[in-house]
């Protein structure tokens, strides 16, 4: 079933990037400004497009092969936990990780969640361990500070 996402995912992403990609040199009729807002539009519904369907494509368990020194950027996150030992979790649910930063908000170390490509959430359980609910499946977790999946 995963697999199948994954594939799902890269089939319509790819498609539509490539759609965006090539409109500009389809549309062989503009000219002058028009032309030129017409490929900087393109240009950014690609990098758009991209940043919507990696995170899609990470969710679905495509990007499990991250190592886990790979800080994807949280922005603002909601459902931030804090940990006995003074550590942040941080749930980034469109892409299905949880980042761990230390009490000075340095990132240390992240890891996919398998949630089913739905949104989780997290919360401490004891200092140095991290339950994790899933609203897919109802799933518990229960990961240590390193990433080991406990039960």
């Amino acid at each position: 079933m995963q697999i199948l996402a994954v594939i799902l995912v890269l089939l319509i992403g790819g498609v539509f990037i490539l759609g965006c990609a090539w409109a500009p040199f389809a549309a062989s009729d503009l000219r002058g400004w028009k032309r030129a807002a017409f490929f900087i539009g393109s240009g950014l519904a690609v990098i758009g497009s991209m940043g919507f369907f990696g995170n899609a494509f990470s969710d679905v368990g495509g990007l499990n092969w991250l190592p886990e020194s790979f800080e994807w950027p949280a922005g603002y996150v909601r459902g931030v936990a804090s940990l006995e030992n003074g550590l942040f979790v941080v749930p980034h649910t469109p892409s299905g990780r949880i980042q761990i930063y230390d009490a000075d908000w340095k990132y240390l170390r992240g890891w996919h969640v398998d949630a089913g490509a739905g949104t989780f959430k997290v919360r401490g359980a004891g200092a140095d361990r991290i339950e994790v609910l899933t609203a897919r499946g109802q799933y518990s977790y229960i990961f240590d500070t390193t990433g080991s999946l406990i039960s």
